[in-house]
């Protein structure tokens, strides 16, 4: 990987040492609840990649949506979703990990516990 400078400020940059950039990986998993909305859909990969190739979409199998219907996905499954995105993130060997997904996704997962 390219290196990249530390954020001013920190003793890094300070010290003048490159850093590895962020990874952004993408995971399929981790996005809305699906179905029934067209907001709650995506585009294909091949194209969203395209508008952002520093992401990793390596881990996404479909370039169409598949999960899309016109149905709801029922909270049920949402949540089995949800544990299923926090053991893949449990394995990680990363040790400092920021996720971004969507309020209807956190609900799901945090409102289990």
């Amino acid at each position: 990987l390219t290196r990249v400078d530390a954020p001013p400020g920190s003793p890094e940059h300070e010290s003048g040492i490159q850093i590895a950039p962020p990874r952004f990986l993408v995971r399929e998993e981790c996005r809305e609840r699906w179905g029934r909305y067209v907001c709650d859909g995506r585009r294909p990969i091949s194209e969203i990649a395209q508008e952002f190739p520093n992401f990793d979409f390596s881990e996404i199998l479909h370039d169409e949506d598949v999960f899309y219907t016109e149905h709801r996905e029922s909270d049920e499954h949402c949540c089995d979703r949800a544990v299923k995105f926090l053991e893949w993130l449990n394995k990680r060997p990363e040790k400092c990990i920021a996720v971004v997904t969507h309020s209807s996704f956190l609900r799901h997962l945090f409102g289990q516990f």
